[in-house]
C-alpha cells in the first residue's frame, strides 16, 4: 500500500447522499503537497497523524483517501483548509464528507472524524468557537459502521445536528443544534481564521480529537456549497496529470478565491480572485514535517459518545 503521512511529531446511511460529488460540483484534488499551501495540519498534536494512502477498499472518489491517526489519548489530528476564511455561515447550503471506520480501530464503537469549522458567531471579525458535526450525533450510534465507506449529509437542507464547544446558544455536546438553528440564533456568523482557537492556520474541515486513542478513520470527498456553488475535494496520494491544453496544471490552480464578498474564497465567477491552487500541478505527494502543536481554546472539538469518548479537547 501507497503512504504518505504528514505530521506529526509536533514541534511546535444512515444517512448516506449517493456521493458528495455531483455533476455539478467542480473537483479539486488535494495531495500532501498541498499542506501548507490551502490546507494545514491547524492544531495537530503529537501521536497524531493524517496519512494519504491508496485505498482502503474503493474510496468515493479516486483511489486514495486521507487516514486520521490518534495513537493516544494526548493525540489530535486535524486536516482544515482556510478557503472559506469570512463566508458568512448563511451563505453555506450544504456541506458534507465520507468516511471509513478502520476495523483495527479501538475506542468508541461509533467514532470517526468529526468536521470542525471555526466561526466567528457575533461577526465581530475574530474567530471565537468551534462548530463541531459527528455522524453518530445527528443519526445515533448504529448508523456507523466499521470497514465501510459511508457519506454523511452535514446539512440536510439546514436539519443536520452541529454542537458548539462554548455551548453558545444552548448548543452545546448534549443538545446540538440544527445548522439552521444555528444560523438564525446567530445571523452575522461567519467561518473565520483566527488567532485564538488555536493559532494555527486553517478553518474548516476534520477533526480527530484527543482523549481517542486508537481511532483510525478514513476521510475523503469533503464537499461545501456556498451560494448553490457546489466544491468537492478529493484526497489523493498524486495530482492528475496537466491536460495537453494546461501544461502547468493551472486548471487546478484556478479554483479557490474568488470573488463577490465571502472573503478568501467567496464565490464569484471564475477565474476572479487569487485563485491559489490547490493541486498546482504537481506529481506525488512529498513529506514536509508538518506538525503544528498550537494551544487551543475551551473545550472540546470532538465528541464523547454519549458517554463512550471525548474527541477533541
Amino acid at each position: 500500500m501507497k503512504r504518505f503521512t504528514a505530521a506529526v511529531a509536533a514541534v511546535a446511511g444512515v444517512l448516506l447522499i449517493a456521493t458528495t460529488a455531483t455533476a455539478a460540483a467542480e473537483t479539486v484534488v488535494v495531495t500532501g503537497s498541498d499542506l501548507g499551501g490551502d490546507w494545514h495540519a491547524a492544531d495537530t498534536r503529537p501521536g497524531g497523524t493524517a496519512t494519504w494512502e491508496t485505498g482502503p477498499a474503493a474510496p468515493p472518489l479516486g483511489t486514495d483517501s486521507v487516514e486520521l491517526s490518534t495513537a493516544d489519548a494526548a493525540a489530535k489530528v486535524q486536516l482544515l483548509t482556510d478557503v472559506y476564511a469570512d463566508t458568512p455561515l448563511a451563505a453555506i447550503d450544504g456541506i458534507g464528507y465520507s468516511t471509513y471506520r478502520d476495523p483495527l480501530a479501538t475506542g468508541f464503537v461509533a467514532g470517526v472524524a468529526s468536521l470542525n469549522a471555526r466561526v466567528d458567531l457575533d461577526g465581530d471579525g475574530t474567530a471565537d468557537v468551534y462548530m463541531v458535526y459527528e455522524p453518530y450525533q445527528d443519526q445515533g450510534n448504529a448508523a456507523v459502521l466499521t470497514g465501510a465507506w459511508q457519506t454523511w449529509d452535514a446539512y440536510r437542507g439546514g436539519d443536520a445536528l452541529w454542537w458548539i464547544n462554548t455551548g453558545a446558544g444552548g448548543c452545546g455536546q448534549a443538545t446540538p443544534c440544527t445548522w439552521s438553528e444555528i444560523v438564525g440564533l446567530f445571523p452575522d456568523a461567519a467561518i473565520r481564521e483566527g488567532t485564538n482557537v488555536p493559532i494555527a492556520p486553517g478553518s474548516l474541515g476534520f477533526n480527530q480529537g484527543s482523549g481517542n486513542a486508537g481511532f483510525l478513520t478514513n476521510v475523503d470527498g469533503l464537499l461545501v456549497s456556498v451560494d448553490g456553488e457546489e466544491t468537492v475535494y478529493d484526497f489523493e496520494l498524486t495530482a492528475p496529470d496537466p491536460e495537453p491544453d494546461d501544461p502547468k496544471g493551472e486548471c487546478k490552480k484556478r479554483h479557490g478565491k474568488h470573488g463577490h464578498g465571502h472573503g478568501k474564497r467567496g464565490r464569484g465567477h471564475h477565474g476572479h480572485g487569487k485563485g491559489r491552487g490547490h493541486s498546482q500541478g504537481h506529481r506525488g505527494a512529498k513529506g514536509h514535517g508538518h506538525s503544528k502543536s498550537h494551544g487551543h481554546q475551551k473545550g472540546a472539538h470532538g465528541s464523547k459518545g454519549h458517554g463512550h469518548s471525548k474527541r477533541g479537547r
